[in-house]
Order: structure tokens, then C-alpha cells, then sequence
């Protein structure tokens, strides 16, 4: 579904990505992992035409993306829940969801169902929303484009326990329906129920990668390369 082959990126004269490689199958599930500051938001940014990739290639269903401009991107199917979840804010619940709706098996009744609370919030401006109401929305919003690849950049950050465990029980109904899917987030149990592999990236460089058996035996690697 997506190949990423030793993309390298930056911002000015600082370069962030050194030769980056991953791959996602259809329907599968992956995450990558690392500290803050290691790359992971430029990583996405770059895989989504927001930043220049200044070496290196993405393929995206078999072809070469690497020069389209994001909206290309999101047509062929990349959806993105990005970091901090960035709502319409000024919107209705409804309004930013129609406001992206493309034809297809995810509408509104669906992700309604997938997130109950976003029915019963249809008519409130997203901006007095929750934090983990706004990060259900973020999610649905990027359902409701119809995506193949759905990329999820700080999944559950900041949200108490018991919404981030909404937002993973959603995350293993989306897997279900099979939705390939990229996550970014800190939260290995979870993240090892949810993906059959696993990327670790720093200082732009993929220094692991492996099931989530192996992660899981990689105390080693998790202690090192991420604090845990």
C-alpha cells in the first residue's frame, strides 16, 4: 500500500530525515515510535506532500507520489488525524465532517456508530468539544474521506484512560474493516494489540523495526531508543 524509500527531509538548512524506510501492506497495521523530536511528525508531513521530500521516494498503491501535492495525496486515498487534531473549530461536529465526505462505506451513520458521542454533539461548534471529543472527531473526519491508508499522528496524547481506551477500541473496529493504517503514539501495550509491526526512529533514522512479538521481548531496544 505504501513504500517509503530513503526519504530524506528538513526544514531550512536543518535536515530532520536521514534515509527513511518503511512499508505498510494493505489492510495492515504499523506504528512508529520515538522520543520527541526524533522525526515522527516529519516523517508524516513529508509522507503527505506538506514538506518536500529532498531525496528519496514514496509509492503509494504502485505509484511514484513523491512530487504530488497534498491534495492529490488525500484523493488517492491518504487520510490524515494529525497531531494536536486541528478541528474545524468554527464548525458544527456535522459541519466538519460533511465538509470532507467523499463517496464510499464510511458516512456519517458510521462514524456515528464507531463514536456515538459525536452523535449526540452533531450540532456543537467543535470548539467547546473535549479533548477526546475533538480527537474522535479527528478520527472521524479522516474516515469520512474514505481513506485506504488512515495515518493517526499522536493517537491518544494528553487524553485521560478512559478515553484512550474509546479511542484504541475504535482503532481495532477501523483495523477490522480494513482500513491499512499508520500510528504514531507512546502507548506500547496498546499499540501491540492494534499493529502488526513496529518502526523506531531516531534522530531520522530507523533504528528497529520488527512483529510486535519481537517488540514486545525488546526490552533492550525499548529502553534505549525510547525511554521505556
Amino acid at each position: 500500500m505504501l513504500e517509503v524509500k530513503g526519504i530524506e527531509a528538513g526544514y531550512g538548512t536543518a535536515q530532520v530525515l536521514f534515509g527513511v524506510d518503511l512499508a505498510i501492506g494493505a489492510g495492515e497495521a504499523v506504528s512508529l515510535l520515538g522520543r520527541n523530536g526524533m522525526g515522527k511528525t516529519t516523517t508524516v508531513n513529508t509522507i503527505f506532500g506538506l514538506l518536500r521530500a529532498r531525496a528519496g521516494s514514496i509509492v503509494f498503491d504502485g505509484a511514484d507520489i513523491t512530487g504530488w501535492p497534498p491534495h492529490r495525496r488525500a484523493r488517492a486515498g491518504l487520510a490524515l488525524a494529525p497531531e494536536g487534531r486541528q478541528v474545524f473549530a468554527t464548525m458544527t461536529v456535522r459541519e466538519n465532517l460533511l465538509a470532507v465526505a467523499r463517496s464510499g462505506g464510511w458516512t456519517i451513520r458510521r462514524v456515528h456508530d464507531l463514536f456515538p458521542e459525536l452523535a449526540q454533539r452533531a450540532d456543537v461548534s467543535a470548539a467547546v468539544l473535549s479533548g477526546g471529543e475533538q480527537q474522535m472527531l479527528a478520527i472521524a473526519r479522516a474516515l469520512m474521506t474514505n481513506p485506504r491508508l488512515l495515518v493517526l499522528d499522536e493517537a491518544t496524547e494528553g487524553l485521560a484512560p478512559q478515553v484512550r481506551r474509546r479511542i484504541w477500541r475504535a482503532l481495532r473496529d477501523v483495523r477490522a474493516e480494513g482500513v491499512a493504517m499508520l500510528i504514531i503514539d507512546k502507548n506500547i501495550a496498546d499499540l501491540t494489540r492494534v499493529c502488526d509491526r513496529h518502526y523506531m526512529l531516531v534522530k531520522g533514522h530507523i533504528v528497529w523495526a520488527g512483529t510486535s512479538a519481537a517488540l514486545t521481548a525488546a526490552e533492550d531496544a525499548r529502553r534505549r531508543h525510547l525511554g521505556l
